[in-house]
């Protein structure tokens, strides 16, 4: 990487923005696990409050955004989400909403053609989970959890952009744009690369 680009990146918010959004995370999870007994509903990932615990760090990215900008005083002057549509930008935004469900079937797709005995149409370990609609039949189950999907960016429906903004104002509106003077591309791959270790 070449020491030009890495010094116009803002190193310093950089850092603490990480550190503090890492930070919840690793704090988080090591209170329960070293907590002792009190915390072992916890530890059971299906239980609701393992379910309630990772809803709730959804959201450390975007304390994380608050907290480092108020610790480094820079203000909120390029806070705020934008939507342009202008220059035929809105096929972008299709893209974002389509092409991920997309990857998920072909993901999927693939997966079970290349392990047919992990496919399990019964659908007996969402049903251990406790997951929401596992009693249907499962070309059901699928086409509600694609309707959802579908569904999910539009307002009336948008619960689940609800719990995700917490995630996408840390990492995509914050962290993103400090690392764009890398050049487009390499900021992206090194957003999901913290994003997917996170």
């Amino acid at each position: 990487m070449d020491e030009n680009m890495i010094s116009k990146i803002d190193r310093k918010r950089i850092f603490i923005f990480i550190a503090i959004a890492y930070g919840l995370y690793i704090g988080a999870y090591l209170v329960i696990y070293l907590g002792g007994d009190q915390f072992s509903s916890y530890r059971d990932l299906a239980s609701p409050q393992a379910n309630a615990l990772r809803t709730g760090l959804m959201f450390a990215p975007l304390i994380a955004h608050i907290a480092t900008r108020l610790i480094t005083h820079e203000g909120w002057s390029n806070s705020s989400p934008r939507v342009d549509f202008h220059r035929g930008r809105w096929r972008y935004y299709l893209a974002a909403w389509f092409l991920p469900i997309v990857a998920i079937i072909v993901g999927g797709t693939i997966y079970y053609l290349l392990f047919p005995g992990k496919y399990d149409p019964t659908m007996a370990e969402a049903r251990a989970l406790g997951l929401a609609g596992s009693d249907m039949e499962s070309w059901k189950f699928f086409i509600t959890q694609l309707g959802i999907a579908i569904l999910s960016p539009i307002p009336p429906f948008s619960m689940v952009l609800l719990v995700a903004f917490g995630e996408e104002f840390g990492w995509r509106a914050y962290l993103l744009p400090k690392l764009l003077p890398l050049g487009a591309r390499k900021a992206v791959l090194l957003v999901s690369v913290i994003w997917g270790a996170w």
